[in-house]
């Protein structure tokens, strides 16, 4: 039997025992995806573009809780999808800001309690500190399950779900 949760002394713990495993899900995409199909799907966007636009979201929504290293790719890429790219992030740099954007993450948990959590974003102030992780949550779920449709279109078997505690 599991123990008894608590809305308002539990919350922050469970967010993040369902944000780590999303996570761990883009590091596994990033691992899975053939370096053909990296740059470029022929069945939509290419896997670095959607993994980037996943990522940056989540970087640029914990502002409060450290800098924004979207900028430090080096590369004149946007996270947007309506934008086009001359270059893309390679595996290595991808693996590089995903690092970063988890280390906001932990760093954003570690900051937080649950008394902080109905609180405003500084940095984005008509969200709360919850709406900024479920939000997040949402997109990242959504971005890895479009990934997994494009390696599963292309014959490449879908590295999985990661439940927490897994």
């Amino acid at each position: 039997m599991t123990d008894p949760v608590h809305i308002g002394r539990d919350t922050l713990r469970i967010l993040k025992r369902q944000f780590e495993p999303a996570l761990q899900m883009i590091e596994q995409v990033i691992t899975a995806c053939p370096d053909d199909l990296w740059s470029d799907n022929p069945h939509g966007r290419p896997i670095w573009k959607r993994l980037l636009h996943a990522l940056e979201s989540v970087d640029f929504f914990l502002n409060d809780f450290g800098a924004y290293h979207f900028r430090e790719t080096g590369k004149k890429v946007s996270p947007e999808f309506n934008a086009a790219d001359k270059e893309c992030l390679s595996k290595d740099e991808m693996i590089v800001y995903f690092g970063k954007v988890r280390a906001k993450c932990s760093a954003a948990f570690e900051a937080l309690d649950d008394s902080r959590l109905p609180d405003r974003s500084v940095a984005h102030p008509e969200y709360t500190n919850l709406d900024i992780f479920i939000l997040q949550i949402r997109h990242l779920a959504l971005n890895i399950g479009r990934c997994h449709e494009a390696l599963a279109a292309n014959g490449i078997e879908s590295p999985g779900w990661i439940g927490y505690g897994e």
